[in-house]
């Protein structure tokens, strides 16, 4: 059929047989992946119980708008994928609005995790975008691109002999006992606390072995040494009766009664830094009726220091504050001034024209010690090897 004859024989048919055109529905194409990366500094460790901050940015890379409600989960993963094994760290949720180029941070503050081994480890954060109308999900993953360290939390204790006697007597009643000073520090990453005990040791060599003699226990309750830090104590020394005289080395034991957790216990011995004298105690005998006076006039007791040797020490004591004091008797060596009366001598009287009598001295009987113990002056015999 000639097509000047076919058109108006379709013009005459019924329109009902044409084909109808329907207009689609208003929907929202299905938008490409949410993209994200991690900013900003990261973590090289977590620390044990310490608070950890990361940040995940989130991106749009095509050409539409993301806008809705946008998931990001961060997980701590042994590996550099995201499986069933990841421990989850923090989630955060919030509405977006993308257009395409933009994006949005996430910023995460979480506390280290206190269930894993030592180890290193990966931060992977999961973004689930907005759903799309038929209920699909846009997930994307980003892997930091560092590792992390997972520290779990210890205490290590290392001691160190700060401050020793050069020698220590085998008596408990010596005066001014000796007394050790032990520094004691903490190379852990988590304060100790507890009751500390530091046990020392007089030894013959510098180890611990059955042959040490312990000459001190020391508790200190409550103790604290932060992390880093470290702290002194002193403690005081008394040897036991029957120790033998000699040379030893001061050792310390720290933490000796395990009452704080310690990662390592192998570095918990100190070692002093030079041998101490082991001596007999001295016997003090202490003559309080005999005084001295020294450069200042000030009164002094004496004191006769025996330490089991052939020599016998002269201490004094200040005695000037004493109502039991008495003024001293004269000194020949010179430390003290003369008597204010003495004999006198026929021979070197400035008076000649007085009469002396030799047998009796120009002193009327008055002492010249007011009233001390000693009354008269008296001969000072040389070989006591005193000053009186």
């Amino acid at each position: 059929m000639p097509v000047h004859q076919i058109i108006p024989s379709l013009k005459s048919r019924n329109a009902q047989s044409l084909p109808q055109i329907e207009s689609l529905e208003n929907r929202r194409l299905l938008s490409a992946d949410l993209i994200g990366s991690f900013a900003g500094a990261l973590p090289a460790t977590l620390p044990p119980g310490g608070a950890n901050h990361a940040t995940v940015r989130v991106t749009n890379p095509s050409g539409q708008i993301e806008s809705g409600k946008t998931t990001v989960s961060l997980y701590l993963s042994d590996a550099p994928m995201l499986d069933g094994g990841a421990l989850i760290l923090s989630t955060a949720t919030r509405n977006v609005h993308l257009r395409g180029g933009q994006s949005a941070a996430f910023p995460f503050r979480f506390a280290s995790p206190s269930a894993l081994p030592d180890e290193s480890g990966y931060l992977i954060a999961r973004i689930d975008g907005p759903a799309a109308t038929d209920g699909s999900v846009d997930e994307t993953i980003a892997v930091a691109p560092q590792t992390v360290a997972v520290v779990q939390p210890f205490v290590d204790l290392v001691g160190q002999v700060a401050q020793e006697p050069s020698t220590v007597f085998v008596s408990s009643s010596c005066p001014a006992g000796a007394v050790a000073k032990v520094r004691v520090f903490n190379a852990g990453n988590v304060a100790a606390r507890g009751p500390l005990q530091i046990t020392m040791y007089a030894s013959t060599s510098a180890t611990l072995d059955s042959s040490a003699t312990v000459i001190s226990v020391a508790t200190f309750p409550g103790a604290a040494i932060h992390s880093g830090g470290s702290r002194q104590f002193a403690v005081h020394l008394s040897l036991p009766a029957g120790t033998p005289v000699g040379g030893y080395t001061l050792l310390a034991s720290i933490n000796s009664s395990h009452s704080i957790a310690e990662s390592n216990t192998a570095n918990n011995l100190a070692v002093g830094q030079h041998p101490f004298a082991v001596a007999a105690a001295p016997t003090l005998i202490d003559l309080r009726d005999h005084h001295h006076q020294d450069d200042n006039n000030n009164d002094q007791s004496v004191i006769l220091i025996d330490d089991g040797s052939d020599n016998v020490d002269l201490g004094y004591v200040d005695n000037s504050g004493s109502d039991n004091s008495a003024p001293a008797p004269a000194d020949t060596g010179g430390d003290t001034p003369a008597p204010a009366t003495a004999p006198s001598d026929p021979a070197t009287s400035p008076d000649p024209g007085t009469p002396s009598d030799p047998a009796s001295p120009a002193d009327s009987g008055s002492s010249s010690d007011g009233g001390s113990d000693f009354g008269a002056p008296a001969p000072v015999d040389p070989s006591a090897g005193s000053d009186f």
